[in-house]
């Protein structure tokens, strides 16, 4: 994160790459943007704390995320927000999700963009019963396309070309359930 309007409390890295919490894909960025800088975020004056458990490719294990949550959990967040989704299930990944919900900690996770298929596409974490899970509308407030479908979604919320930063610090549009995650509940 390079944008000066985009600040957090603390970060640690989870990845075995050698970047610590150095976002060099621009997701994360772009997603803190929409909740921390100014310009567009829901919650400016917040305490955002950082775990990176993605590598560049937006790829990972579920042993960084567990490793993420656990961390979380330590620092008493109040929030978990998990623009990411995988779909294999995990037990240890469902231990960690249920620690962080007994310690009352809210857990809100996109669903996934794979809504082009009828079946039931929505991805882990989301699935969890005790895991917010978001889907996105488009501009006319309908089901924007890519969101994945199933019964594990809780809310659908604005998701297409939605106004944030990106990683050089110039604004985008983006569109997804990562993207939705982030966005203000209708």
């Amino acid at each position: 994160m390079r944008n000066r309007e985009i600040s957090f409390k603390k970060g640690k890295g989870f990845t075995s790459g050698n970047n610590g919490i150095q976002d060099t894909d621009g997701h994360g960025t772009f997603i803190t943007s929409l909740i921390s800088s100014s310009k567009f975020g829901l919650a400016p004056k917040a305490d955002i704390y950082v775990a990176k458990v993605l590598e560049s490719s937006n790829k990972g294990e579920y042993i960084d995320i567990v490793s993420g949550i656990e961390w979380a959990i330590k620092e008493d967040v109040d929030i978990i927000l998990m623009s990411l989704g995988g779909k294999k299930y995990s037990k240890n990944l469902e231990i960690a999700i249920e620690k962080a919900s007994n310690k009352g900690i809210v857990i809100v996770s996109a669903i996934g963009n794979d809504g082009v298929s009828v079946k039931d596409t929505v991805n882990y974490p989301a699935k969890f019963n005790q895991v917010l899970g978001v889907g996105a509308i488009n501009e006319d407030n309908r089901r924007w396309f890519k969101s994945s479908r199933g019964v594990h979604i809780d809310v659908m919320t604005q998701g297409e070309n939605i106004e944030g930063y990106s990683l050089n610090g110039k604004t985008q549009k983006s569109s997804g359930t990562s993207v939705a995650a982030a966005m203000p509940i209708n």
